[in-house]
């Protein structure tokens, strides 16, 4: 019987002491939001290659993501990095950014030579990158496993890099 006195105590108040609450209606989409380039670093939050890291000396903060965000094995795909001076707070537009990868396991590299895009190259010899975005085409995991991918950032505060592991399963 003191069961189910519990149980009709329960139900009058609410599991958690509390009178339940309606949930409010979720708001409309803004339909004036602009929507995310897929070559943004942002666009793919939950994708495996996504990753936002910080270089050995503290020097950059990246945001990295390959493009497509879940690579084949044997398939071309860029890497977009993001790429901003810790100590400014900016985006690097003028800088340059290296990336390559290695199965140190295996001791071998890719079989491709990654090429970072130039950039916006004008009339002047700098080929600044909007927003610190920088594009390397040509990427190709040529076998499944853990691959190390090895970034290098040069801009006006110096040089200094990171690394990730990513496997391709």
């Amino acid at each position: 019987m003191r069961a189910a006195h519990v149980l009709v105590l329960s139900l009058a108040f609410g599991a958690c002491g509390s009178a339940p609450t309606a949930t409010p209606p979720a708001a409309p989409a803004d339909p004036a939001a602009a929507p995310v380039a897929p070559t943004d670093p942002s666009a793919s939050p939950a994708a495996p290659s996504a990753k936002t890291l910080t270089t050995q000396s503290g020097t950059y903060e990246l945001s990295v993501v390959f493009d497509p965000p879940a690579p084949e094995m044997g398939a071309l795909f860029d890497v977009v990095a993001t790429v901003v001076d810790r100590r400014t707070k900016l985006p690097l537009v003028n800088g340059k950014v290296t990336l390559n990868a290695r199965m140190p396991q295996h001791g071998h590299g890719m079989e491709t030579d990654p090429a970072q895009d130039a950039g916006a190259c004008g009339k002047d010899p700098t080929c600044p990158h909007e927003g610190g975005v920088y594009r390397t085409k040509g990427f190709k995991f040529h076998m499944g496993g853990e691959w190390t991918v090895t970034i290098e950032v040069v801009g006006a505060s110096g040089t200094d890099s990171t690394s990730f592991v990513y496997e391709l399963k």
